[in-house]
């Protein structure tokens, strides 16, 4: 049996078990199969405990560890973790190095917290034009029917949010709510290498 039939067998069950709805039509255009086809055709890459190591660290602090000093932890060579960094850039599993900001104190001390719906066929287009709407920092897709993006906002007056608002809404998402946000912690994932990088 094919691993995606095993999965659509899963789902199956588990619908049947869990909800008093019959159980959604998988169809080429069924947004559940698009999800479960995409979870069982994204290539996954094999992650040895030194490559773990430097993901947990570059987590940590991506500015202030060095080549050097996340070898010494992981212990390899300053050129082994360079060339490791290099091919996981290359295989795309880090995709960038951004600073956290204290948009606030960088005087755009209105920050909210949006979730909006999109049409599921045209939700990763709708994500991305997002990003490039004024004022939003940040867009995630969600795999759900509804409230299935959300969006980061920073400005620095209430006309600023509206604007953003109202050219989010011309794109086409359905704005569901929106939250002041406080403040946003970060960690690096433990199963990333943790063991590795303090022993």
């Amino acid at each position: 049996m094919l691993h995606t039939e095993k999965i659509l067998l899963g789902f199956r069950y588990f619908w049947l078990q869990h909800s008093k709805q019959p159980v959604p039509r998988i169809g080429i255009a069924n947004p559940v199969l698009l999800m479960i086809e995409r979870i069982c055709t994204s290539p996954m890459v094999a992650l040895d405990p030194t490559d773990q190591g430097i993901l947990y660290l570059l987590q940590q602090d991506a500015r202030n560890n060095t080549t050097s000093g996340i070898g010494e932890q992981v212990g390899v060579s300053s050129t082994t973790v360079g060339n490791r960094i290099s091919k996981l850039e290359e295989k795309g599993i880090v995709t960038g190095y951004h600073p956290t900001i204290d948009y606030e104190k960088a005087g755009l001390d209105h920050y909210l917290l949006l979730t909006a719906t999109a049409p599921t066929d045209k939700r990763s287009q709708l994500a991305e034009q997002a990003l490039n709407v004024h004022g939003v920092v940040t867009v995630r897709e969600l795999l759900t029917h509804h409230q299935n993006i959300e969006l980061e906002i920073a400005a620095s007056t209430r006309k600023e949010i509206e604007e953003t608002l109202n050219e989010l809404t011309d794109l086409g998402l359905e704005l569901v709510r929106n939250e002041l946000l406080k403040r946003e912690l970060h960690q690096p994932a433990d199963n990333f290498g943790k063991e590795v990088a303090e022993d």
